[in-house]
């Protein structure tokens, strides 16, 4: 079972740690390179392929590439723009630490104002 992807290439056996990766035909030759499924989801990632990017992920995705990979299928990261990710990852780190500073202050008032007779 080959599957097209939106680059011309192809790819055999998605589930498999390696595919076979061909020039756009439905028939892996004997010659044709192996590839490893992490360089497809890098180079799905790379060539903003959302729609094979979800078809490799739909059978698990391989650890270097895990946590990008589900910020882009989950919206967090915009697959059109990954030179935004890095300001992204940021900006919603210093939102986050904010956020648990303020809730620690409340806890805090809360827990000296309870303490008053």
């Amino acid at each position: 079972n080959v599957n097209a992807v939106s680059n011309g290439t192809s790819i055999s056996n998605p589930n498999s740690e390696t595919a076979i990766v061909g020039t756009g035909t439905n028939t892996a030759k004997p010659n044709t390179p192996k590839v490893s499924r992490e360089i497809l989801f890098e180079q799905a990632l790379q060539s903003g392929d959302m729609d094979s990017l979800r078809m490799l992920a739909f059978t698990g995705v391989p650890e270097k590439v895990r946590g990008v990979t589900w910020k882009v299928l989950l919206g967090y990261f915009e697959l059109s723009n990954p030179n935004s990710w890095p300001t992204i990852q940021v900006n919603n780190l210093e939102l986050y630490r904010s956020f648990k500073k303020e809730v620690m202050r409340e806890w805090e008032s809360a827990d000296e104002a309870a303490r008053r007779p």
